[in-house]
């Protein structure tokens, strides 16, 4: 576990590539576990946990079928199993540094300090991007700036896919 946790927090920093990650199924499945179960809290500020647990579900699995898709149009699925787990892992460090940003945010709202959280949200989304930029752009073997634009694509097609599925009252 200490190795995954590892090789995750190498992603997060952009040290190494997703091929440090085995291309086991269940490694995918332990990372997605991972990213909903760290998802959930930041979740919760939101809504109950029926919803929030939904809302959860939807998000890792359309990051699966985003990345499934990616590799599938380039005929590398080989690779699909190192970059979900890659990129899984790194996005449970972003949510678990987003779970006091989404508390301060629901404690403070309405208050003057609001405005100043629009700062580390808006950090962690570029980071992520970042991240999945650079595991895209490792496993596909891609330029560095078409990975990116991927990422944002899809980071904007998750976040939309969200907000129509479950809209903020």
């Amino acid at each position: 576990m200490k190795a995954i946790a590892l090789a995750s927090w190498d992603i997060f920093l952009l040290r190494r590539g997703p091929e440090r990650f085995s291309q086991s199924w269940l490694l995918v499945a332990l990372m997605a576990l991972a990213y909903f179960l760290t998802d959930l809290p930041s979740l919760l500020t939101l809504d109950g946990l029926a919803e929030s647990s939904l809302q959860g579900l939807v998000d890792v699995g359309s990051w699966l079928v985003f990345l499934a898709v990616l590799f599938g149009s380039k005929s590398m699925m080989s690779r699909f199993n190192q970059a979900a787990s890659a990129w899984l892992g790194a996005a449970t460090i972003v949510n678990l540094l987003e779970i006091p940003v989404a508390y301060g945010y629901s404690s403070l709202h309405g208050g003057p300090w609001e405005a100043y959280l629009a700062i580390p949200f808006l950090s962690l989304a570029a980071w992520s991007v970042m991240i999945l930029g650079y595991v895209l752009h490792r496993a596909l073997e891609t330029s560095l700036l078409l990975s990116l634009t991927i990422a944002v694509v899809c980071v904007v097609a998750n976040i939309m896919l969200l907000q129509y599925l479950f809209p903020i009252n």
